[in-house]
């Protein structure tokens, strides 16, 4: 009777398990870059550390900041990258933030 008691206490803690936010391969792109041309990977790289920079909390902020490289903004591959990284990291950045309260 107690091994029962024990065995459905185990199975209601494993379920009560919050899973990790987004799946593995999101939280590598918040540090890599997806596979493409250099410029996209740049503009990637640009565009997320400034989206981690507007939605993150103080210390992300402190941390990173708004890149752009300027002269690069014509760039077609360049700026579409860096809109791309800007949405995706912002916004798991934000939804991260959100479910955790940091």
């Amino acid at each position: 009777m107690i091994m029962r008691l024990f065995a459905i206490i185990f199975i209601f803690l494993l379920a009560s398990c919050k899973p990790q936010v987004g799946a593995i391969w999101h939280q590598d792109l918040l540090t890599g870059s997806p596979k493409g041309p250099l410029m996209f990977r740049k503009g990637w790289k640009d565009g997320c550390d400034t989206g981690k920079s507007a939605s993150g909390n103080h210390m992300q902020k402190f941390y990173y900041k708004f890149t752009q490289q300027h002269d690069l903004v014509s760039n077609e591959e360049y700026y579409s990258g860096w809109k791309v990284g800007w949405t995706f990291c912002n916004r798991y950045v934000f939804r991260m933030l959100q479910r955790y309260e940091f």
